[in-house]
């Protein structure tokens, strides 16, 4: 843009906030005439009032907040992103044993909904909610697929097999020197190494070092040499066979992940080792939706497939069913005898703030008992030798690392700095 100034005056815009559901007039009369059609067939009252309420806001153009899992009354035709692309155009997809793997675990996701929804009528018979896009996948021409291997593909059938030799790239987090070395290492070996920085700063620094970095865009990458290329990638790559070796931004200066926190243990709360252990009318507490009350076991057909299902009960008589191998998502509430606790409503949010309060006030307590305990181990060193500053401090680091990372990290600290002559087990 030369220029920011408006072209033309305007008294009043409308700003929508980013969505991938969008609907026209036309799309919200048709969805709420079709919606009114299925509604008249209900027969529960609780049901219809909630219908009632989604149909009202489509007749006034509103999102409502489920208006989305009834796209398919609104929209004339199912589309998927395969209907985005241009005829014939090739089309690349990497580990098709993962997107299968997920797409599984999808339709399983999808079933326990639409039995949630059932449960609490607020759904029709026969409704869809997503589009079954894998069979179109499967079956597109050209498309090539790309696994490490051949088994889990399913029963696909292709027209040529190739293998590749290929590793990732390993990390160099800034570190330079060591950079400079691998770099030298792979030119000396004939190959052709791609640097995809866009950072002008980061750039910077690679021209500080004595690489003879040659400048290029993507059509004139040099071989054998070292090419800088303004390119955003995520990942670097090593194909032996072609002797090509990318690095990006991510690799050369990327810093270490921290730890993800330990997962919360609930006060109150008690592992479940099997379905067994719980009694109709126990109270156990969900990680999602929090605390509600065991009606017993059933099963249901959901799908064509019969699976056993735990029946939990929240306020206002809202309940949810939980499939016996998701086992894990609950626990059993323990309390004093004759306490009960306050039932959680569903999907209020209230229970997701306490957990994230919880799960704070536990990093807080857990941080400050490992300094204090690493505190305590450093000074059984610091009175058995003299120390500068500098090394009193790397004595703290060295026992906080012991405890809260694993040993080989504090076992590289020591090495670096002697500070420790004997080792314990882990």
């Amino acid at each position: 843009m030369e220029s920011q100034r408006s072209l033309t005056s305007l008294e009043r815009l409308e700003i929508y906030p980013a969505s991938d559901f969008i609907l026209t007039d036309k799309e919200f009369d048709k969805g709420a005439k079709s919606l009114t059609e299925m509604t008249n067939l209900l027969t529960d009252p609780s049901a219809k009032s909630y219908m009632e309420e989604v149909i009202s806001a489509a007749q006034n153009h509103y999102y409502h907040k489920d208006l989305r899992k009834f796209a398919e009354y609104f929209y004339d035709k199912k589309t998927s992103l395969l209907n985005y692309f241009p005829k014939n155009v090739q089309i690349f997809i990497d580990d098709f044993q993962k997107v299968n793997e997920m797409n599984n675990k999808l339709e399983m996701e999808l079933a326990d909904f639409i039995l949630s929804e059932k449960a609490m009528e607020r759904g029709f018979e026969g409704q869809t909610y997503l589009l079954d896009t894998m069979a179109k996948v499967r079956n597109y021409k050209p498309a090539t697929f790309f696994s490490n291997f051949q088994k889990g593909l399913g029963n696909l059938r292709f027209e040529e097999l190739y293998n590749f030799k290929q590793h990732s790239m390993q990390q160099f987090f800034g570190q330079l020197e060591l950079f400079y070395t691998e770099v030298e290492r792979f030119i000396k070996q004939e190959f052709t190494v791609v640097l995809a920085v866009s950072s002008e700063k980061l750039r910077k620094s690679l021209h500080e070092l004595d690489l003879s970095l040659q400048e290029v865009d993507r059509e004139s990458i040099k071989v054998g040499k070292v090419n800088l290329i303004d390119l955003q990638l995520s990942n670097g790559f090593n194909f032996l066979d072609e002797k090509l070796v990318v690095m990006t931004e991510h690799e050369i200066f990327g810093k270490m992940r921290k730890k993800k926190a330990r997962k919360l243990n609930i006060t109150n709360a008690e592992r479940l080792k099997d379905y067994n252990e719980l009694a109709v009318g126990d109270f156990v507490v969900h990680k999602n939706h929090g605390i509600g009350k065991y009606l017993g076991l059933q099963t249901l057909e959901v799908g064509g497939m019969h699976r056993d299902y735990l029946t939990i009960q929240y306020q206002n008589g809202d309940t949810i069913s939980v499939p016996v191998d998701h086992l894990d998502l609950l626990s059993k509430y323990t309390a004093g005898e004759g306490k009960s606790p306050k039932i959680n409503k569903l999907n209020d949010g209230r229970w997701r703030k306490t957990m994230s309060s919880v799960s704070k006030q536990v990093e807080d307590i857990s941080d400050d008992l490992i300094k204090l305990y690493a505190e305590r181990q450093a000074k059984k060193d610091l009175h058995s030798r003299r120390m500068t500053p500098v090394k009193k401090n790397l004595i703290l680091v060295f026992h906080m690392l012991k405890l809260k990372t694993r040993c080989v990290q504090s076992m590289k600290l020591s090495m670096i700095w002697n500070l420790n002559d004997q080792w314990t087990a882990c």
